[in-house]
């Protein structure tokens, strides 16, 4: 199993600095002091903390692709979220079910400012701002 290795935004701007430095120890060591590892190893402690060679193995993917491409054994942990959102199916009165992406559904938002009202809309562009912000701080 592939565990998924979350930094916040702020840290994977940090672990990007440390390795345009060069520094691949360093970096392994940061991300297994400040990663949040999914699912939890009940096997750890804390359950969360990656080890150094899940953390290896996220830099590595992340940073050294061309190493990569010959591996036959799977990493054992990437950088990423463990969830993201690429569509959202809304019920539309008169049309049903409509799947619809990010930009779209917010598109579709505007378009019916009319019938929806500002402060309707308002708050649907917020939902749609927060899971953006949330996928771009995993």
């Amino acid at each position: 199993m592939v565990r998924k290795i979350s930094l916040t935004k702020e840290d994977r701007i940090k672990l990007d600095e440390i390795m345009q430095e060069g520094k691949k120890i360093a970096g392994i060591k940061f991300v297994r002091d400040v990663g949040r590892a999914i699912p939890a190893d009940p096997d750890r402690n804390p359950p969360n903390r990656p080890g150094i060679s899940e953390a290896k193995d996220a830099i590595d993917v992340a940073y050294y692709s061309e190493n990569i491409a010959n591996r036959v054994i799977k990493p054992r942990a990437v950088f990423g979220s463990l969830f993201k959102v690429k569509s959202i199916v809304v019920d539309v009165a008169g049309e049903g079910d409509v799947k619809l992406d990010l930009e779209s559904l917010q598109m579709r938002f505007l378009q019916e400012l009319t019938e929806l009202g500002l402060s309707e809309v308002q708050h649907l562009l917020k939902l749609i701002e927060f899971v953006q912000e949330w996928q771009e701080a995993q």
